[in-house]
């Protein structure tokens, strides 16, 4: 999955949290640099597999809309809040995309 934001040619890769969740993170697809990390690791936090916990919070906030307007994504309208900030839930819309994703080189 290949998009733009301002100006920049954005991938997403995918990996994994300590506890099994998926993590997302935005990479420049020209240098191959790191732009910003999607998702949020929520230790404490319960949530099934197949959603992903967004921060779309404080600089995230505009980068989450953009690969919201993508439209590979839906909002589950979930919410969990750790009194500082409040994680979005959402899941991939073609759980099979999330294959398409490359992996994050650890």
């Amino acid at each position: 999955m290949r998009f733009e934001y301002k100006g920049v040619k954005l991938e997403i890769w995918r990996g994994h949290y300590d506890d099994g969740h998926t993590a997302l993170i935005l990479v420049d697809s020209i240098n191959m640099s790191h732009l910003a990390t999607l998702t949020v690791c929520t230790p404490g936090f319960h949530f099934p597999s197949d959603e992903l916990a967004i921060k779309a919070w404080s600089e995230n906030e505009e980068i989450a809309e953009i690969c919201f307007q993508t439209g590979i994504f839906k909002d589950t309208r979930k919410r969990a809040s750790n009194g500082k900030v409040t994680v979005e839930f959402w899941k991939i819309k073609k759980p099979h995309t999330l294959d398409q994703f490359p992996m994050i080189k650890q």
